[in-house]
Formats: structure tokens, sequence, C-alpha cells
């Protein structure tokens, strides 16, 4: 080897004349100015050597100041364990081990890491076992390798790999691999391709699995969920166990929409016993949904269905009308801002409703619609008797509708023109004509659907569905549609048997429109608060709590108060998950 160095030198210290250089063979390829063979002669045997390149680490590297690189010069990083050239054109070291190299970050080895699943002696893990490390600060985007390896082998470890696309905060999963040996408490260190830190953890490992049953019944969903906002402490769901066999347990529920829930842990005694499972990770999504609780028993029930209740961001509403048929009445107004009804612990949760703007005005409605530098309400509530809509607010409604805003809607007392406007800036229809007179005079009530699963007629105030519904107008004076545009929902036919037995039961006089967020009652009708009055004000709240009232030409129990609020916590949800405002 001695005499091959000897020889290279020679030729290139001297030897300019030759096109190419060949070490270890007379014939160097014609197309190399440097060819290292592996053998003398053919007739040789391979010698099982390479080449070896300068080896730096990365701070000696990063010493080459650049004046004294040349495009393309190559080292071999022992950091990173890879081999780097340097790129003229971009002024960096570049990897060869894949275009990004290896990342570079820190990780947190504090409350943030945290051993997952339940681990048994002589029971090959699953991919429910895994060390989650949720905070890696990374400061370089590349690939990496995070290992927890045990200071005493037990039969299985911890790995993670894959590629970080960005710097900043990121979250991984070491998935173990193997069989536990012993039931024992393993120390593990966790050290990485990408980092000089080193953590440590613990594992326990259980000699069998309880057998035990979940009291679905039981079940409590604790602490606020608002999309974006990542869980705490407080975030937990708990549960009733029964335990029949003493020994380990797991009770866990997949990711969804963005969290989840553990808890693992070991049974020294049998009996009824309440379990915590911890919550992890962000809410996604504005809408409630279900999660399911599973376990690992050998015996008893296994499977539970929870309820994440999610509260609603903070959003704004816009009042067009004027006096007690309007939403500005004192009744609905102090329904719009109890928090009982709307707030963090109200029947619907919702972290504030707050008015943005009223006005007895279309002018002005109009003027706050169109200003550019006004926020736009999540809704808008318009009952127009006594502000009747003009075609300039039809035009903005329309648009506010159609951009995503939630409108709900009351006609003017036999002004169908006007509503046909509405109609046809929305839906394109024109649909809308005066109430039948019927055989009976004013203030009719009209049976609502009998339609449970419908989220505005069995709404968070009450279930209205089969009930009635009640005009405050005279015979004709309710405005009526003929035809409803796709994706709409009737609430209240416009025939009822008493007084409206002839009018065709597909007309519609209360009804809502789930693609445009349109909820439309053919009457603005008037609120009290205490008014026994048969014939007059069917909508009444106490103290801000919607209420039934025996009303009506041939009397019955109307639900409008509770329509009311319903259809109010239906445009909440509405807006929240696809309004004019992100949310």
């Amino acid at each position: 080897m001695k005499k091959i160095l000897m020889v290279l030198m020679t030729v290139l210290l001297t030897s300019y004349s030759f096109s190419q250089v060949g070490i270890n063979t007379e014939t160097p390829n014609p197309k190399t100015l440097l060819h290292v063979s592996e053998r003398n002669k053919i007739t040789d045997a391979v010698q099982s050597k390479g080449v070896i390149l300068p080896r730096l680490t990365e701070t000696e590297r990063n010493a080459i100041a650049p004046g004294d690189t040349e495009n393309s010069l190559m080292i071999y990083n022992t950091s990173e364990d890879c081999y780097n050239y340097w790129n003229n054109e971009e002024g960096e070291w570049k990897s060869v081990c894949g275009n990004m190299g290896n990342a570079k970050f820190t990780f947190d080895c504090g409350d943030n890491l945290q051993v997952n699943g339940t681990y048994i002696k002589q029971s090959a893990l699953t991919e429910s076992n895994y060390i989650s490390v949720q905070i890696v600060n990374v400061t370089k985007p590349g690939s990496y390798t995070i290992i927890a390896t045990p200071n005493n082998d037990n039969g299985y470890s911890f790995v993670g790999q894959g590629v970080f696309t960005a710097t900043g905060i990121q979250t991984v999963k070491l998935y173990g691999q193997g069989i536990p040996v012993n039931a024992q408490v393993d120390d593990f260190t966790i050290t990485s391709s990408g980092s000089t830190e080193t953590c440590t953890t613990q594992v326990t490992v259980n000699t069998n699995v309880a057998a035990y049953s979940l009291n679905c019944a039981s079940i409590m969903v604790n602490g606020t969920y608002i999309k974006g906002t990542a869980l705490t402490s407080t975030n937990v769901i708990t549960v009733n166990v029964t335990v029949s066999t003493v020994g380990s347990y797991h009770i866990s529920t997949p990711v969804v929409n963005g969290i989840s829930f553990a808890a693992a842990g070991t049974f020294t005694s049998t009996g009824t016993f309440p379990v915590t499972l911890v919550g992890s990770g962000t809410p996604t999504t504005n809408s409630n949904f279900n999660i399911d609780v599973t376990s690992n028993t050998i015996g008893g029930q296994a499977t539970c269905t929870a309820v994440v209740s999610v509260t609603l961001p903070p959003m704004t509403y816009a009042i067009i009308g004027t006096g007690d048929y309007s939403w500005a009445s004192p009744q609905r107004s102090q329904a719009l801002s109890s928090s009982t009804n709307f707030g963090p612990s109200g029947t619907v949760k919702i972290v504030s409703l707050t008015q943005l703007w009223s006005t007895t005005s279309p002018a002005t409605a109009v003027s706050n619609l169109t200003n550019t530098s006004m926020a736009k309400p999540d809704i808008i509530l318009y009952f127009s008797y006594g502000a009747a809509p003009t075609t300039q607010l039809s035009s903005e409604l329309n648009n506010y509708v159609n951009n995503g805003g939630v409108l709900i809607y009351g006609t003017t007392d036999s002004n169908y023109t006007q509503a046909n406007i509405m109609l046809n800036g929305i839906f394109g229809l024109n649909t809308a004509q005066n109430q039948i007179a019927g055989t009976q005079g004013d203030d009719n009530a009209y049976p609502i659907n009998n339609l449970p699963d419908d989220e505005i007629i069995n709404g968070p105030f009450g279930n209205t569905a089969g009930k009635y519904w009640g005009e405050d107008n005279g015979s004709t004076g309710s405005v009526i549609t003929t035809q409803l545009p796709p994706n709409s929902t009737q609430i209240a036919s416009a025939a009822n048997s008493a007084g409206k037995p002839t009018v065709d039961p597909e007309y519609s006089i209360v009804w809502y429109n789930n693609s445009k967020n349109f909820v439309y009652f053919g009457d603005s009708v008037a609120s009290t608060a205490s008014s026994t009055d048969q014939r007059g004000w069917p909508s009444i709240y106490s103290s801000g709590v919607p209420k039934t009232k025996y009303y009506g030409y041939t009397p019955q129990y109307v639900y409008n108060a509770i329509l009311e609020m319903n259809s109010v916590a239906w445009a909440i949800r509405k807006a929240a998950i696809a309004g004019i405002n992100p949310h």
C-alpha cells in the first residue's frame, strides 16, 4: 500500500502530461481523470478496500473559509455520518444523505414525554405501545432517528424515524418493538441523530391483564374544548370500572378531530373504581363529536362511547328591526345576552355571543353591510315588521348570505313582493305569496312537522316536533312559500285543520335552507314576558328563558320562543362551521 501511495504522489506531483491517472491499473478508464482499481490485474484477487476522504466534524467543516472552498469540494461529516459537498451557487454545504440531510432539534424531557400503552410480560408490543415526545424544537429540517434503549435489556425498545419538513414545534412517537421478557420497571435512555440531548423515562411491565368492565353510563367528559386550543390537565374523561380479576389495564381512545385520551396502570384489588383518561392534542373542529373508549380487559364490557362537547368561539350578531315585533325586543334581547342560554356553560356552549350592531333603519343596515372597515356579523336577525326591506337592503342581505352569512328572516305583513326580492336574490325563486284566507280569522296556529331528529325542530332549547307555531297576523297577512329551494326543510306547513284546511300542505310558513344558512318565518311575531292574551304576543320569554304559550284563534300551546332560540342555536353552529367569518 505504501508503494501505491508513493506512486500516486509521484504521479500527481510530477506527471502533468498524462490525461488519466490509474492506481492498481495501467489502463485507467479513458473517461476518468483518476481510476482506482480494485485489483492489479484481471487475474488478481479483489482488494476489499476503499478510499477515505477527509473526515471533519461539522464544526471543523464550518471552519473552512468560503474563500478556501471550491465547487464540489467533498468531505465526510462525522457529526452527520454523511458525505457533504460544497455548492458554490447556494453558498453552503450539501448533504448526500437525501436532499435535506439530518435534522437538528432539541426535545422536551419533562411532562410532555409520555409512555403510552400497557406492557405485559411475554406479550408482543403493538402500535398502542409508544413513547410520545410531544414537543420537538426543530432548528434544521431533515431526517431524524430517535431511539429509546433500555439500560438493562428486557427484550424490547422504541424507535421513531421520519423527516421534519419545517422548523418549529413538532410531535414524534417512538413505537415499541419486541416482547418484554420479565415483569419489572425498565429504565430507558432516549437519544437521537439530531441532538446531543438525552432523556430518561421508565416503563412498567406487568405480569397479567385485569378482567374488568367499563360502566358506560358513568362516562363524563370534563373540561372545555375549543378548536385550536391545546388540551390541558383539566381535559379528562372519567369512567367507573368494575374489576373482577386484578392486573394491568389500558383504556384509551383513538385520535378523533385532533385529540385523544388514555389511562394505564394496575388494579391491585377487585371492586368498582373510577379511572381518569388524560386528554392530549388540539381540537380541529367546531362540532360536537363522538369518541370511542376502548379497553384491554380480558373479560367484561370493553367499549363505550363518549360525546365531546365543543365550545364555540366568540361570535357576533346584528339586529335589523324595531319594537316588540323585532329581535330588539326586551324579551329577545335578554334571551340573546343571557350566558345561561349562550355561554361557556350555557345551553349553547360558546365563549361569547355579543351584539355587533342594531338598527331600525334599512338604510343604516345597508351602510353597515357595505362598510369595508366594519366587521361582518356572524348572524343577522331580521324580523321586518316596521322595517320592510328595501331593494338595496335585500340586495346586500343576498350578498351577505351568499358569502356565508347566516340570516334569520321574518316577513313584513302581507308584503310578499319584498319576500320574493329576498328569495330571488338568494335562491333564484319567486314563490312567496300572501296567505290564503281559509275558514277562520287571524292568529292561526300551525302544526310543526314531527321531525325529532331535526336540529331546529328539536334543538337545545326544546323539542317542538308535533307542536304548534303561531302567527300574529290577519287572515291573509302572513307570507307563505309555495315551493322551497333545494336542500330546504319545512318546519311548519301553511295548512292547518282549524282555519286553513284548503291550503296545500306542501306550502310552507316556516322553513330553513341548509345550503344558504337561511331561516324563514312567514310572520314577524311579537314577544312578551307575561301576557296571557290568546290573540296576541305568541312568543313569550320569562327572564330570558323561552316558554310555551296558550294562543290562537283556535287556541293551542305554541312554541314560538323555543323555535326562535333553536334557530339561533342552529345559526351559531352554521356560522362557526361554514360562515362568513373564519372560525
